[in-house]
């Protein structure tokens, strides 16, 4: 009998797809260079949870790879081992590998689940332990990190899967990140000190996005980022912090903070879109700091807010529709009782454009006219920036 008869027999014979588990475990050294877990193949898929303990042994990352299956015979399938780096002794992980053309019929799926659990020792509260990089690279698995930044951070973290969910449980706090994976969503509280970079396709982003010197890339398609929430931090002024927000035929609907405690910080944002809404609220910015800001979408409206710290340069723009600035009332967000200076124009009285000028001006003439710039532009819906 072929597996995939047992396979299909197991589905129809059992209120449980998959009776049976076998176990495997492994002791990684918490010290390495690097730790990773590797699965390929057509059945290796299922469920990466990663998490921490105060009860592991501090010198340890404790790794259980549990395969679940209707027949004792699709063991033979499997293969589970820890594996060494040929490069360096200090790159060590653990590999689930099955062949790659194996039958992936529903009844074939359900009759099989890799469950693996890495367990993380914990430092002391407010004194996390520091894990030098940790990278995944999963086939069909869905991944699920409840690690909470007051016990333990990563110098380096990359996961990767591919048809499956990553999530953070709990806030996770790095150096730098990438994740990425496929036809699934991202969600979950992220903060990189650096840089941070999450991709997916055909899959939402949503959560807390945070980086206190570098950059995030936030990109998906056909699908929302939305539910989001975007800090940005500014601790040099001689460098730009920036954030990319991309997807496709989908809205992007994000709350965005700037924060600095340095002189002068400087702010970069894209955000892209087509055939979906765009709405994006700058919440807050440091006075005195600049924003360049380009938003653009097709087919639906496009909207921006901006708080009172905002100075520069604007342009609304669509087509077969009406762009609009909207002028709020606003306090000098230094406190020093300015006016601010204010002006907008449309060419030839033309409904579709909108450019102009806002800032709060310092008494030195030319000197006062910032370099910030927001463009916002759409077509066949209505694009309205409001300042």
């Amino acid at each position: 009998m072929s597996h995939h008869q047992y396979c299909h027999q197991a589905a129809y014979t059992h209120m449980n797809p998959r009776p049976h588990s076998r176990t495997t475990t492994f002791e990684l050294p918490v010290g390495s260079d690097l730790l990773y877990i590797r699965s390929e193949g057509s059945w290796s898929g299922g469920d990466l949870t990663i998490k921490s303990s105060g009860r592991q042994d501090k010198s340890t990352v404790n790794v259980a790879v549990t395969i679940e299956y209707c027949n004792k015979r699709l063991l033979n399938l499997f293969r589970v081992c820890k594996m060494q780096s040929r490069r360096s002794s200090g790159e060590t992980g653990v590999g689930i590998f099955t062949p790659v053309d194996l039958c992936r019929c529903a009844s074939c799926l359900h009759s099989v689940r890799v469950k693996t659990v890495v367990i993380f020792p914990r430092g002391e509260h407010l004194s996390p332990l520091w894990i030098k990089k940790l990278e995944t690279n999963v086939d069909n698995t869905d991944l699920a990190i409840d690690v909470d930044k007051k016990y333990l951070c990563f110098d380096y973290l990359k996961l990767c899967a591919t048809n499956g969910q990553v999530s953070s449980i709990a806030p996770m706090f790095m150096t730098e990140g990438f994740i990425q994976t496929s036809n699934a969503g991202v969600c979950g509280s992220f903060m990189a000190t650096r840089n941070l970079t999450v991709k997916t396709i055909n899959g939402s982003i949503k959560g807390q996005y945070v980086s206190l010197s570098g950059s995030l890339d936030i990109e998906t398609s056909n699908s929302p980022i939305e539910k989001a929430t975007f800090v940005l931090e500014n601790r040099d002024a001689s460098k730009t912090s920036v954030l990319k927000l991309e997807t496709c035929n989908a809205p992007i609907d994000a709350d965005i903070y700037l924060e600095g405690d340095t002189r002068n910080p400087k702010y970069e944002i894209t955000a892209q879109t087509s055939n979906r809404p765009l709405n994006l609220s700058i919440q807050t910015m440091p006075v005195d700091s600049t924003l360049i800001l380009s938003g653009n979408t097709s087919n639906k409206s496009a909207y921006i807010s901006l708080p009172a710290e905002y100075q520069g340069s604007f342009n609304v723009r669509t087509y077969n529709d009406r762009a609009e600035v909207v002028k709020s009332t606003r306090r000098d967000p230094r406190g020093a009782g300015r006016t601010r200076v204010w002006w907008s124009s449309s060419p030839r009285n033309s409904k579709t454009i909108v450019s102009g000028l806002s800032y709060w001006p310092d008494g030195r003439g030319d000197l006062d006219v910032p370099n910030g710039s927001v463009a916002l532009s759409t077509s066949n819906a209505k694009a309205t920036l409001e300042l």
